[in-house]
């Protein structure tokens, strides 16, 4: 099967590519003030959906964005995402509730398939959280720590602001989301999560964040949501190159070592 390769420079000598598993669904511009209203009307039990329209997600973050989780996201990669449905809500999707925390993956998979649904992929959960417009955090391109802090009451729905282009609600603050996608940046066994479960992490309440978790274990921060429609084969996938260690050359002539240190600024010349 074939890989697209994107490649980027980092500190480690990053080689990041989202992998292709088949031809994604035909993309469409997204407007970029347009906000998606939810679904029709939802079955007994089933809380609200909003529509991820399909477009091109800039995944992960720019080589030169601060901050940036250099090993763990893409370098602001074009991504073609196909068109999907996303609960607005973590799991159980209701306003006014909890978040459903502590299942394994393979539960969560098997609630979202018991209302027809789907766990998402991390790259149309970003897609989701970026908007059309791709912003850095949900809300926009500039750290608001308040605007998605975890909320005392711990329920969903709280955060008028806490919310995306799409539509998509509660993104962070209250809980970390099992996705299908595996945690490829050089590592095997672990399931992406996207999210975060807190307050005042720059970081991690990025859309572009993400970590690696045991899938066959529940844990106390990480809950879901589900996603509807055909699946995008879109996921990715970071190999980390480390290459040999910069190390002093003994054969440097003096000389050439005394007029490099002359070529410095006063202030450095002294620096031991």
């Amino acid at each position: 099967k074939s890989k697209s390769r994107a490649e980027t420079e980092s500190e480690e000598d990053d080689e990041p590519k989202a992998k292709k598993k088949r031809r994604p669904l035909a993309s469409a511009s997204a407007s970029a003030s347009a906000t998606a209203a939810p679904s029709a009307e939802p079955a007994a039990g089933l809380g609200a959906m909003v529509r991820v329209e399909a477009g091109t997600l800039k995944a992960g973050s720019a080589c030169a964005a601060v901050p940036r989780a250099t090993n763990e996201e893409l370098s602001a990669v074009p991504v073609e995402v196909g068109a999907s449905e996303i609960d607005a809500l973590p799991y159980p999707n209701r306003a006014g509730e909890p978040p459903l925390l502590g299942l394994t993956r393979a539960e969560a998979e098997a609630k979202c398939r018991e209302q027809g649904k789907r766990l998402c992929s991390e790259l149309e959960w970003e897609r989701a959280c970026k908007g059309p417009q791709n912003l850095t955090f949900s809300y926009g391109m500039a750290y608001e720590k308040h605007t998605c802090a975890k909320p005392a009451d711990g329920k969903l729905g709280g955060r008028e602001k806490c919310v995306s282009g799409f539509g998509m609600r509660d993104p962070h603050g209250l809980a970390l989301e099992w996705t299908r996608s595996p945690w490829a940046r050089g590592t095997t066994g672990l399931a992406t999560v996207r999210g975060f479960q807190g307050a005042n992490n720059i970081v991690r309440d990025r859309c572009a964040s993400g970590q690696g978790r045991d899938p066959g274990k529940g844990h106390a921060d990480v809950g879901f949501r589900c996603c509807r429609g055909p699946e995008n084969a879109r996921e990715v996938d970071l190999t980390l190159v480390r290459r040999a260690p910069l190390t002093e050359d003994a054969k440097v002539d003096p000389n050439l070592a005394s007029d490099l240190l002359k070529a410095l600024p006063d202030d450095h010349q002294s620096v031991a």
